[in-house]
Formats: C-alpha cells, structure tokens, sequence
C-alpha cells in the first residue's frame, strides 16, 4: 500500500507515502487525521447505539447528494464517480457515515441540551459592531480618544489617517477580545468611544457601533450543537486508545 501509485504522470507513478509526506510537509495531515478519527468515533458510538439508516433513508442521502452537484442523470453521476476514483458503494458508504453522525448529533445535541447550554453561556453568542484606530504607541491612541471624545473630530477620518489595521474594524464576540475590552466594548452604547486597549498589533481605541445580544435562532442551535457533540467528541477521543 505505501508504494501503491496513486496517479501516474508522465509515466512516473506518485505513490501513497509521496502524497502522505506532502500533506505532512503542507500541515493539511493533521486535519486528514482528524476527520479520520471524528468518523470512526461516530461510527462506533452509531452502533453501540443501535443507530442504522434504512434504504429510504440512504438514497435521500445520494438523491440529495447528486442535487447539490447538478448531478441530474446517471450518466452523470457514473462520469464523476469514475472522474473520482469512487465505486457507488464508496460514495453510499460515505454518505451514510455523515447521515448516522446527523443522527447522533440530534441525540447528543437534543433540544433541551442546546437550550441549557444557551441560557448558560448567552454573552458568549453576544456580537458587537466596532470601528477601531491602532496605533504602535499608548500616547498617540490617547491623543486620538481625546481628539474625538473631547474635540469631536470625526472617528472614522481619523481611521483613515492613523490606523495600522485597514479593516477598521467588524463583529466580534466576547472571545475576540481579551477581558479588560470586553467589558468595555459589551457594557458601551452605541457610538461609544473606549481604549486605549493594548493587543498584539499595538495600541488601539474602539467606537461601538451597535451590540447584539445574542437569540437562539435557527443558525444559533446549529452551532450550538456543533459546540455540544464537539464537546462529546473529545470526551470519547480522551476515553479511547487512538494509535497512529
């Protein structure tokens, strides 16, 4: 298997420990593995929990696989395949592995879990607009707060002028900043100037644009579910013997 081809170019055949080396020597190996292992867990705990699809089921899972790819006819979906390297049986296998960790999400990460987790970590899922001025000296972010809290020259020309960072800011959540920000940026209203904050690109002073107080929408139980059967995932990675 180590010296097996993969592809053949020219004539030179590029083996397996070729493309593994390369991954290694890229950084994209650990994700591989990770991906390696995140599906074998599943696997497992899908059948201690007695967990299987039915057929109906499995070709949902094809039927809508071949929809998001425009994969309209047979023809087409044989064309791939081979283009790929995959037998039939290679993607419904696939498929059914995502298809059973969808199901163990929805027990791992049941309504009331992701409620609980919510309610007990909401500022977390809190999101702030900022614009901010970074500068490589706390004197001159001081000078600049006072110029616009105190002269009430405009926040956003000065930016333009000053600042190191020329994204001028985004959304951020609380995990973004350190503490002593934080607390500032989530307790401010909006138009708020606050800082100097010292971070890792020098000196900065943010005005709020808007907060956010975080709602358990649609797209926020998704990842919060995400974060649950993550949590579950690691506990089982802790409990088992993994040999590489």
């Amino acid at each position: 298997m180590r010296d097996s081809p993969i592809i053949t170019v020219n004539g030179r055949a590029v083996s397996f420990v070729e493309v593994l080396v390369r991954l290694k020597v890229d950084g994209a190996y650990a994700a591989l593995v990770e991906g390696a292992v995140r599906r074998a867990l599943v696997l497992e705990a899908a059948e201690q929990r007695g967990l299987s699809l039915s057929d109906e089921e499995l070709q949902r899972a094809v039927d809508s696989f071949r929809a998001e790819r425009g994969l309209d006819r047979v023809e087409d979906t044989e064309r791939w395949l081979a283009e790929n390297g995959l037998t039939l049986e290679d993607l419904e296998g696939e498929l059914e592995g995502r298809a059973l960790e969808a199901k163990l999400v929805a027990g791992v990460a049941s309504p009331a879990a992701v409620e609980k987790y919510f309610v007990e970590h909401r500022h977390d899922f809190d999101e702030a607009l900022i614009s901010r001025i970074v500068v490589d000296k706390r004197e001159v972010a001081a000078e600049l707060l006072s110029q616009v809290t105190d002269d009430g020259q405009d926040f956003g020309a000065l930016a333009r002028r000053h600042s190191l960072d020329r994204e001028l800011g985004g959304w951020v959540r609380p995990r973004d900043l350190d503490e002593t920000e934080e607390a500032r940026v989530f307790t401010a209203a909006p138009g708020d100037v606050v800082g100097p904050f010292g971070t890792d690109e020098g000196w900065e002073i943010v005005r709020v644009e808007e907060v956010r107080r975080a709602v358990l929408d649609d797209g926020l139980r998704a990842e919060v579910s995400e974060i649950l059967f993550r949590e579950w995932l690691d506990a089982r990675r802790r409990e088992g013997r993994i040999v590489q």
